[in-house]
């Protein structure tokens, strides 16, 4: 038998100022590659943050895997916007 799922919280929206906090930090970091930034991402946004959802997150670095580039920086700018 499947359990009830609890009901999902909405996430509390982000400020500016705490945007442009978290932002600055893997705009800094290059250790590990693209897929080490991506990861990053992943833990912060999704994983302790709670800005985006799992779903939102595997969408967009989909639609990433897609374009022709470096895909990182095309799921931060995504991601940010």
């Amino acid at each position: 038998m499947n359990k009830p799922q609890p009901p999902q919280t909405l996430p509390q929206p982000v400020t500016l100022g705490q945007a442009f906090r978290y932002w600055l930090k893997p705009g800094f970091i290059s250790f590990g590659g693209p897929a080490g930034q991506i990861s990053i991402l992943h833990q912060d946004l999704v994983e302790k943050k709670r800005w985006i959802s799992e779903r939102r997150f595997l969408h967009a670095l989909d639609y990433c895997m897609l374009l022709p580039g470096p895909e990182a920086q095309q799921l931060a700018i995504i991601l940010a916007g």
